[in-house]
């Protein structure tokens, strides 16, 4: 008879997978749905939803809301929709100071570009991955300019420091 090697003391057991317990939910699911098509079919199902009802409403009775008279419910209307122009107005409001900062943004950001690139040519240094940035921002305005930069090659001036 041949030994059948023992899990070490400190290994937990293996654990089921998601497929199985998938398919374990699957199947309690289809029993409780043809349980209640069974119910349904015998004529079981409203007597039983109606017992749990009535148990539910004799154990907690809560009174509901009044409704209101129509006159209160139209100022409530009016409010809402008062509200809801305000909530609109707001929305555009930001949405126009949103577009305001995006463009403020992007001529910072192309100032800052140029800026930069200024800076690489009196150090007579090559642009490097400012010829990017300054293809992809000033090329449709300043084709000629952004070309020349570009094309040049690096000078090294003499500095006075």
């Amino acid at each position: 008879m041949q030994d059948i090697p023992s899990a070490p003391p400190g290994v937990p057991p293996q654990r089921r997978s998601a497929g199985m317990t998938l398919f374990v939910a699957l199947i309690a699911f289809v029993i409780g749905a043809g349980l209640v098509a069974w119910l349904a079919t015998r004529g079981y199902l409203p007597t039983l939803l109606d017992a749990a009802n009535t148990a539910t409403l004799t154990a907690a009775p809560e009174p509901g809301p009044r409704p209101a008279p129509p006159a209160a419910q139209m100022s409530q209307i009016a409010t809402v929709e008062g509200r809801l122009a305000m909530i609109e107005d707001r929305m555009s409001r930001i949405d126009l100071q949103t577009s305001a900062a995006a463009g403020n943004a992007g001529r910072a950001e192309g100032l800052l570009i140029a800026f930069a690139a200024r800076r690489m040519v009196d150090r007579g240094e090559p642009l490097g991955y400012l010829a990017d940035q300054l293809r992809l921002r000033f090329m449709n305005a300043q084709p000629r300019a952004v070309q020349t930069l570009v094309t040049s090659p690096p000078t090294r001036s003499p500095s006075t420091r």
